[in-house]
């Protein structure tokens, strides 16, 4: 299918997925579209992994298959805290994982870097040496099937140093000015949402608010035309917030046209995550705590945290490892390991392939920016 057969195919049956809670946001897909054209490729990577799967579901030559996340990017990683209130970094968004080959995860984070890197003007590290680093920490957590969390207490002393300064040292209140002026009150909110919220909520919370987006600053990307949902409380004090997201199978399902394998379900509570105590599933919504302390490394405020080349590099091997540790959860680390090193010693095939999908991805992004014939 052409980018926008597939992009109408696709949120059809995104709007089937939808139909018992509340239906799906039109507007929010149409504002979706024009924000991918007017922000550039990186925006159309990150908004359409319906067609990565469509693409990548006929690949033989991608390596054995694993419960992958599916819809790896540069912005689909930041911090939370675990149980024992240790402050983590990783993956934190898993609505698209599904079964793919072990090499789609990193492949589709070697695109977004290229993309990424491409706008940011004054980050030293290139896109080759980001591909370089995503293949060395991936190697180092195969290696011996002893890859661990990012758990920011003891080790990782460079996403420690960037989650203090970046995350930690910003006055909370600059956070929550800008998490409620995107939010106004809700409305037709489903009733199962809301009591998926109050479930969230810790026992004697007070001054509740039901909110959702404002149409003008819907968040995400591929994410667009779920319908989020969100409580505002107060508790002991201070603010709390949690967010409601529906659970749809991942765009596997549709590009493939049955099971799309291990989901969002499967990652939660994978042995191979340190996991978010607040993020569950509770009925057909997805609920997790939003919080000064839970958000995203951005790459553009690592200038402004004083990151050097072997700095930038070092989030990169993060993100490699923290995705070898997820593809262990499903396959033995000697097998892995053997199909790396069957790919060469160093990451000249992922830079290969970063760049020959880069090539496919604006391709269909340039047709997709042009009217359907």
């Amino acid at each position: 299918m052409t980018i926008h057969e597939s992009t109408a195919a696709f949120e059809a049956w995104l709007r089937d997925q939808l139909s018992d809670r509340g239906k799906c946001d039109d507007a929010a897909l149409l504002g979706k579209h024009a924000d991918m054209k007017k922000e550039g490729p990186h925006a159309f990577l990150r908004g359409t992994f319906y067609r990565w799967a469509e693409l990548w579901k006929d690949v033989t030559d991608g390596g054995s298959k694993v419960a992958a996340a599916g819809d790896t990017h540069v912005e689909n990683f930041g911090t939370w805290r675990d149980e024992e209130g240790r402050l983590v970094w990783g993956v934190n968004d898993f609505d698209e994982a599904c079964e793919l080959p072990w090499t789609s995860d990193l492949v589709r984070l070697g695109v977004s870097a290229t993309l990424a890197l491409d706008k940011l003007k004054n980050f030293k590290l290139s896109a080759g040496d980001a591909c370089d680093a995503i293949r060395d920490g991936y190697a180092k957590a195969v290696s011996f099937g002893q890859a661990s969390p990012l758990v920011l207490a003891e080790k990782h002393n460079v996403l420690r140093s960037f989650a203090l300064k970046l995350i930690l040292s910003k006055p909370p209140e600059k956070f929550w000015e800008k998490k409620e002026e995107k939010l106004k009150p809700a409305q037709n909110m489903p009733g199962d949402a809301r009591t998926a919220l109050q479930a969230a909520l810790l026992q004697g919370s007070v001054n509740v608010a039901f909110l959702q987006p404002k149409p003008s600053d819907q968040p995400g990307m591929g994410s667009r035309g779920k319908r989020r949902f969100y409580a505002l409380a107060m508790w002991k004090g201070a603010k709390m917030l949690r967010e409601a997201k529906p659970v749809v199978p991942s765009a596997m399902a549709w590009a493939s046209a049955h099971d799309a394998g291990p989901g969002l379900a499967d990652m939660l509570t994978s042995p191979r995550r340190c996991p978010d105590p607040f993020q569950k599933i509770r009925g057909k919504w997805v609920v997790r705590r939003l919080a000064a302390d839970s958000s995203k490394i951005e790459l553009e405020d690592l200038g402004s945290a004083g990151a050097d080349k072997d700095m930038e590099r070092k989030v990169f091997e993060s993100m490699g490892s923290e995705i070898g540790n997820l593809h262990l959860g499903s396959i033995s680390a000697a097998k892995l390991r053997r199909e790396l090193d069957a790919r060469g010693s160093d990451a000249t095939w992922l830079r290969k392939a970063a760049k020959d999908w880069t090539k496919r991805l604006n391709e269909d992004f340039e047709e997709f920016c042009r009217k359907p014939k």
